[in-house]
């Protein structure tokens, strides 16, 4: 176990974390500014008392659902916490984002100017793991809260377990960490095979950074079905046909991909060939609301996990923070927006019971000890503790826990009852699981599942 007893003094690392940033280059320090915050970049003391503004940085790739919806599910928290009168702490909350345009470099740049020049009390996101692992060091050098509400890489998690006084400022609201996301897979494969008639697959997993777990972790799937083909892909396919080729000769049923850069040329080319064979599993782009139009529905009857859909009610807060979100940016949000606003209500609650913003150490105990119930997406969520193995994750104990949904993206009819939900002709239906659970007595909130699994039209 980590000695919890021997922690730096917080003065002090924080001091060599602005005296760093401002030896790197920090602009406002290099120009001469005289402001509070570029005085405090220089000497490495904390801004003066008195700002009664509580600023939150987020950072991930300024891109439209897949990463602004981490900023934009941020700016809906801090609206409401504002209009409520109490803001965080007493103090107005302000969003500021940083474009990390998923790069590990410009994620640090972005981190350090939010944190330094613009005096960020917290940070939320990143989408890319490699970003996340990037700015690692420069959140335990702050001693500022992050709240990862986008990446899924396990070794932040790992981090803080092995080195907890160092790490204790990291915290994921979401998703779950990739190897708890392949175990959902291997439920989900063996609850469902034998209902959609699968007994042959092949497992394409691309080796990019939050994937690379389920190469290990889905072995057992061979277990429950014929696995001929089980391979990593590389970030850098453009033709899939000598690929899918193998798979419909090896006569699979269902192609189970894990796909993050290469997956909308992977879906095309499977939909323009009419490959014999079901496709789905993670498909980062396919959790876009838009990603209908964006492959001209090609897309249709691709699955893929996600933490929620538009249609989706996992919580009672669920369609309330749909029809707000889209009113507010013409559009519905990836999963992150959601996880985005949980996060910040999250980090106010425990603001609230420790009774200021002053005692990160409090806030960071109250965070290992609660259970919040006022989410959009899991219905009663815990962190994981100091000593598990994935500190400060999602507790996760399978569907019950409310998370993964399974979304297919089915054509919407002419005339739909799903209100704001249908977004480009297409709607990202949620066929597994039928509900979520919310407490060991067995409550639940409504029926999770808004429509069947369906096949890929060319097999119907």
């Amino acid at each position: 176990m980590v000695d919890r007893d021997r922690r730096p003094d917080s003065r002090t690392r924080r001091r060599d974390f602005l005296k760093g940033t401002a030896a790197a280059g920090g602009a406002a320090a290099l120009a001469g500014c005289q402001g509070s915050i570029a005085r405090s970049i220089v000497t490495g003391e904390p801004p003066q008392a008195g700002d009664d503004t509580f600023r939150i940085g987020a950072l991930g790739p300024e891109v439209k659902a897949l990463g602004e919806s981490i900023g934009n599910g941020a700016k809906l928290a801090a609206e409401q916490l504002n209009a409520q009168g109490g803001g965080i702490g007493g103090k107005q909350v302000e969003v500021l984002t940083g474009n990390t345009r998923g790069l590990p470099g410009k994620a640090e740049q972005e981190y350090r100017r939010l944190v330094a020049e613009e005096n960020c009390d917290m940070t939320i996101g990143t989408f890319r793991t490699t970003a996340l692992n990037a700015i690692l060091p420069l959140i335990a050098d702050s001693q500022r809260i992050h709240m990862t509400t986008g990446a899924a890489g396990p070794r932040p998690a790992r981090l803080v377990n092995e080195q907890y006084e160092r790490y204790k400022y990291h915290f994921r609201p979401g998703p779950i960490n990739s190897f708890d996301l392949a175990d959902a897979q291997l439920e989900f494969t063996k609850a469902k095979a034998g209902d959609f008639g699968w007994e042959t697959a092949a497992v394409l997993v691309e080796n990019f950074d939050a994937l690379r777990p389920f190469a290990e972790r889905l072995r057992p799937i061979q277990e429950v079905l014929d696995v001929p083909i089980f391979t990593k892909t590389s970030t850098n396919v453009r033709t899939w046909q000598p690929i899918f080729d193998q798979v419909a000769q090896a006569g699979a049923d269902i192609c189970f991909v894990f796909l993050a850069l290469t997956g909308t040329k992977a879906v095309t080319q499977w939909a323009n060939k009419q490959y014999p064979f079901e496709m789905g599993g993670i498909h980062v782009f396919g959790q876009q609301p838009n990603y209908w139009e964006a492959t001209g529905g090609r897309c249709e009857a691709l699955f893929t996990m996600n933490a929620m859909t538009p249609q989706t009610r996992n919580t009672e807060r669920t369609q309330k923070f749909m029809k707000r979100y889209m009113e507010a940016f013409g559009g519905a949000p990836m999963y992150n927006g959601p996880i985005s606003f949980d996060a910040v209500n999250m980090y106010n609650e425990a603001v609230e019971n420790v009774g200021g913003t002053e005692d990160t150490d409090g806030i960071i105990n109250y965070l290992e000890q609660m259970e919040y119930t006022n989410g959009t997406i899991i219905p009663r969520f815990e962190f994981r503790g100091p000593d598990a193995k994935f500190a400060h994750d999602p507790v996760y104990g399978g569907f019950e826990t409310g998370v993964p949904v399974y979304q297919q993206w089915q054509e919407a009819p002419s005339t739909s009852d799903k209100g704001i939900s249908v977004e480009s002709g297409g709607v990202q239906e949620s066929f597994y699981p039928p509900q979520s659970v919310s407490t060991e007595e067995g409550a639940t909130y409504p029926d999770n599942k808004s429509a069947d699994y369906v096949k890929p039209p060319w097999m119907r």
